[in-house]
């Protein structure tokens, strides 16, 4: 396929570049060019800001013809959408857009199925709220469109991804810096509510397959691992993967949020399970790795290209937003 990729130079989008070259697919980018990233040869790379529509329709004015695919990592408003719905429409066969499984209403029933209802599209604060809120609205306007004027999307939400190349160091790559440094881990409440998270490279393998399908156009779908795992079981596997022993601190969740914030479990209150058989029905996907081989996976590439001497620790500090005096606190509180 002669694809454009929306983002590609982090972690989810750099991991799905990856894929499509490995499959000899011809890929541009476009994105700020705000991130360095040793892209696969061949690859074209494009620059706008996609808060700015007219940058977009600027940077790819002429190309209309020229992709049979889009894959969109960076859509996070209806307004960075609709430039690429008024460029290509009619012109590509095959949109796929990364949505996440944050905007579902919380659910008295697991697990969770695609046609259960979405949370409120009004983001009330800042952060995470925002951003699914504005999922929400993202969604809505894709279904729309494509039911009145054809436009080609699917939808993919995944929970949390983790995998190699996570920048982000608040995320699996606390728990093995914190393991390593021989800290207690805070959990919340008994640790036996359950997490339901994917490998980054699963999830690239399910947007190549949905946009290889014309049966995912107009649908969503839940894309996540195969097994769910308690809070107890995660520190459990990390830990043994790691080769260290996990000394788990319980806090109450009421006193847990703020602790926890930033790290995985993300939400560890409420289990969190969703249903991927209709994306196995429709495209064919089934994740390869189950939890432990999926970390061993990521720490073996944490271990030579992040490790405890490359992030940038500062006093009290674990990674970019880790609150290490305030764990102590509760450390000291409750262990």
């Amino acid at each position: 396929m002669k694809v454009l990729m929306l983002g590609g130079t982090r972690f989810i989008g750099l991991r799905l570049l990856r894929a499509l070259a490995r499959e000899g697919h011809q890929v541009t980018i476009l994105n700020r060019g705000k991130t360095e990233a040793t892209l696969p040869e061949g690859v074209e790379r494009l620059y706008a800001d996609r808060r700015d529509p007219a940058a977009v329709r600027r940077a790819l004015a002429g190309r209309e013809e020229g992709f049979e695919a889009i894959f969109d990592m960076t859509g996070y408003q209806v307004r960075n959408l609709e430039p690429i719905v008024e460029m290509f429409n009619g012109r590509i066969k095959h949109y796929v857009f990364c949505s996440t499984a944050g905007v579902y209403a919380k659910s008295v029933t697991l697990p969770v199925l695609e046609r259960f209802p979405y949370r409120s599209k009004v983001g009330t604060a800042p952060g995470l709220a925002s951003y699914t809120a504005e999922k929400v609205q993202c969604e809505e306007f894709l279904l729309d469109t494509n039911r009145t004027k054809g436009w080609p999307a699917t939808i993919l939400r995944p929970a949390a991804i983790y995998g190699p190349e996570n920048w982000m160091d608040d995320r699996e790559g606390s728990y093995f810096a914190r393991l390593l440094l021989g800290r207690k881990i805070l959990v919340g409440g008994t640790g036996e509510s359950l997490i339901h998270i994917g490998h980054v490279d699963d999830f690239a393998r399910a947007c190549i397959a949905a946009a290889q399908s014309d049966a995912s156009i107009g649908q969503a779908y839940n894309i996540n691992g195969s097994e769910a795992v308690t809070a107890n079981g995660l520190v459990d596997i990390i830990a043994s993967v790691v080769g260290a022993k996990a000394e788990k601190v319980y806090v109450p969740y009421g006193q847990a949020k703020g602790s926890m914030d930033g790290i995985m479990p993300l939400e560890g209150e409420r289990n969190a399970i969703y249903s991927i058989q209709k994306a196995r029905d429709h495209f064919g996907f089934w994740p390869r790795f189950d939890f432990r081989a999926g970390i061993a996976d990521t720490y073996e590439w944490w271990r030579k290209q992040r490790g405890l001497e490359r992030i940038e620790f500062t006093p009290g500090k674990l990674g970019h937003d880790v609150d290490l005096a305030y764990e102590d606190q509760m450390i000291k509180r409750w262990g």
